[in-house]
């Protein structure tokens, strides 16, 4: 019983609402992959204001951003954000999703976007989650689908990253 207990210790985590002392543990995991990877399409590091504006953006109950914290550290995040400015979209969000590099493939990504999806659906705000994947990001696009969400069209070479034309597919979930 105490190595069982010993265990689930070693391995504390839960999901919650991000903090404003999150701030800077959100932004490196989102500029490692604006700097290394193609899951964004920002190719400039988001400065810390810009983070803390972003952090403000998501306060309220349907744009929230919730973080996984591993062991006290703050290993992934999702948010849910707006997903165009004009009023008849405002119960469809655009969820953004992003892992640690070093905590990928433990099934992060799979816990954040099942509890993200439960919320959505406790929310009588929400009634559309779209998510805008880069095409040649099989995980994540294997990760939403898994979830339930529908392929609803790609757009190729729509964005130029790391000397190379990327597309996107769009995908989405009615909660």
């Amino acid at each position: 019983m105490i190595a069982v207990f010993s265990f689930l210790y070693y391995y504390k985590f839960m999901i919650r609402k991000a903090r404003f002392t999150d701030i800077t543990a959100i932004n490196d995991i989102y500029n490692y992959e604006v700097i290394n990877g193609t899951a964004t399409f920002d190719t400039e590091n988001r400065s810390f204001l810009k983070a803390v504006s972003y952090y403000f953006n998501h306060r309220s109950n349907v744009h929230p951003l919730f973080v996984y914290e591993l062991n006290n550290s703050v290993v992934g995040f999702c948010s849910l954000s707006s997903y165009r400015q004009k009023t008849a979209f405002r119960s469809t969000v655009e969820i953004s999703l992003y892992v640690h590099v070093n905590h990928r493939n433990k099934g992060i990504g799979s816990s954040l976007l099942s509890y993200v999806i439960n919320y959505a659906k406790k929310s009588c705000e929400i009634s559309n989650i779209v998510s805008v994947i880069t095409s040649e990001n099989k995980g994540s696009l294997d990760l939403f689908f898994k979830a339930g969400f529908i392929k609803s069209g790609s757009i190729e070479k729509c964005g130029r990253k790391f000397n190379r034309d990327l597309g996107i597919t769009n995908m989405y979930l009615l909660v």
